[in-house]
């Protein structure tokens, strides 16, 4: 739950926690709509997940 920690502290540091949500909702698109183009597999939740992991390195810049 490591994660779960990194993603509370961004959230707090944000402004709005919902344009977290839409900034990892639209960048987990983004992802999925690559995936297609280049034929490879990769489950929503797996699009989700990569979309968090880049909002936290970029460490709120989203």
């Amino acid at each position: 739950m490591d994660n779960t920690k990194k993603i509370s502290e961004v959230i707090e540091e944000s402004d709005n926690r919902y344009v977290l949500v839409h900034a990892v909702a639209k960048r987990a698109k983004k992802i999925m709509e690559t995936t297609i183009h280049s034929n490879v597999e990769i489950s929503s939740n797996k699009a989700i997940d990569t979309a968090i992991q880049e909002i936290l390195h970029k460490k709120g810049k989203y």
